[in-house]
């Protein structure tokens, strides 16, 4: 695990096609963000003592966007400063921003993984991306990430001095993210929802500010239900992460509970005393948490306008209970599904013309919610798409609601999801477990 983190976070030379622009950035001294999650997170019903103090440190991020005209030689050496300048005048939208959070399950990948995509969204999208290299788990777990990306979202909104860009106004932000970086997406709304409803203010570099909203979000392949519960793990069949083999590149989540990590210094010392976690990123007590597994969240109210893809993949029904939920809730959603296609197909098979569709959406929703052009009545939806002849029809209702789950019922799969990846992980060969009855069994439900 180590090595594959430590060569996906490896820094790497920007492309011929692509502008990049490396920072660094702090929170000032008094900045309550972590208090302010905690206190959050046991609003919501988490428990107190799961909550890890992980406090923030300095971040690196990147200024990314496509190049009008790749570079045919070297690069001129200049500055960070002189290259985002240069960035900034070579795209055609110069007040919106996207924020985007990486994928990778918490614990790999890096802003230089993502850049490709990135140059992707920013030509369908013609504005500029930021990608912030938020701390990885297991030596970094939750909410070390959470607390970063609100650090980056202040960032942007309220640049220190010294900072390259000037004020973006929430109403030109969109946050978004891939897979992991998906769910955080998400966790972040959730997090500015709940800091809404509490009147909590943040502290930011000599004010206390209550922190507004985005413009929109968009996920692609969003991780939003950590327990991967729609399988074996919950007793459940005919879920994707059974029916999806055929199309996803993804390990199981049941064959990811059989593989054992050896002892490493790497992991978090707060974390390791309660082993038994089913992943890097978070106790298993929290994992029915909104923050952790925003599928779960028990409102929506009040949330921006969303863009939501997702292929026939592992997580497709995870994403389509979540779409769900949104409209259950009177958000504003355009929710793609895009027939036997893998985990993130956008970033993987860019080549594809079903792909570059994919883009062409997602820009015209990040235009259309930030003001720079307006997307007519045809942007809102559930669409599937035929990955050869990109044809659409409708996704019902039934489908996305997963055979007619309610969210009670989804919390208990989460949960039994919960203790079954434990137990196979402690047993040798990954033998099955029985949870459904036995004091056992029952005393670790009631726990999570």
């Amino acid at each position: 695990m180590e090595a594959v983190q430590a060569e996906t976070n490896r820094r790497q030379k920007a492309a011929a096609d692509t502008w990049c622009a490396e920072v660094t950035y702090a929170a000032s001294q008094g900045f309550n963000a972590e208090k302010a999650v905690h206190d959050a997170i046991v609003a919501l019903g988490g428990n107190e003592l799961a909550v890890l103090k992980v406090g923030f440190e300095q971040l690196r991020g990147e200024w990314v966007t496509a190049r009008s005209r790749p570079l045919d030689g070297p690069a001129q050496s200049q500055s960070a400063q002189e290259t985002y300048e240069a960035l900034l005048a070579d795209i055609p939208e110069k007040e919106s921003v996207i924020l985007w959070l990486h994928g990778g399950a918490y614990w790999l990948c890096s802003p230089s993984t993502h850049r490709p995509m990135m140059v992707n969204h920013s030509r369908s999208s013609r504005t500029r991306v930021f990608v912030p290299e938020y701390r990885l788990a297991p030596q970094h777990p939750f909410p070390a990430a959470l607390i970063d990306a609100l650090l980056s979202y202040l960032y942007l909104l309220h640049p220190p001095p010294g900072a390259f860009h000037t004020p973006i106004a929430p109403e030109k932000l969109v946050v978004a993210g891939d897979s992991a970086g998906g769910g955080l997406s998400l966790a972040i709304i959730q997090l500015l929802l709940q800091l809404h409803r509490s009147q909590t203010t943040i502290h930011w570099h000599g004010q206390d500010i209550q922190v507004p909203l985005p413009a929109g979000v968009a996920t692609v392949s969003s991780w939003c239900d950590v327990s991967r519960c729609f399988g074996r793990l919950s007793d459940f069949p005919n879920g994707s992460e059974e029916t999806c083999h055929t199309y996803d590149y993804l390990p199981t989540a049941h064959g990811s509970a059989e593989i054992v990590h050896l002892p490493s210094p790497a992991w978090n010392p707060d974390l390791q005393k309660q082993r038994g976690s089913t992943q890097f990123y978070a106790p298993d007590v929290l994992v029915t948490h909104p923050f952790v597994s925003p599928m779960l969240a028990g409102s929506w109210a009040g949330a921006p306008p969303m863009w939501i893809a997702v292929g026939d993949e592992y997580l497709r029904d995870q994403n389509l209970f979540l779409g769900h939920r949104l409209l259950e809730d009177g958000v504003k959603l355009r929710f793609e599904k895009y027939t036997a296609m893998p985990h993130v197909f956008q970033g993987l098979l860019s080549h594809l013309k079903v792909s570059q569709r994919a883009w062409d959406s997602l820009g015209r929703f990040v235009n259309h919610v930030t003001g720079a052009s307006d997307a007519g009545k045809g942007l809102w939806g559930r669409i599937r798409m035929h990955p050869k002849t990109l044809e659409e029809e409708e996704v019902g209702m039934e489908e996305l609601k997963v055979g007619g789950l309610e969210l009670e019922q989804v919390k208990g799969m989460v949960r039994k999801a919960v203790v079954r990846f434990a137990g196979l992980a402690r047993k040798p060969g990954g033998e099955e477990i029985d949870i459904g009855t036995g004091a056992s069994g029952a005393v670790a439900l009631s726990k999570i």
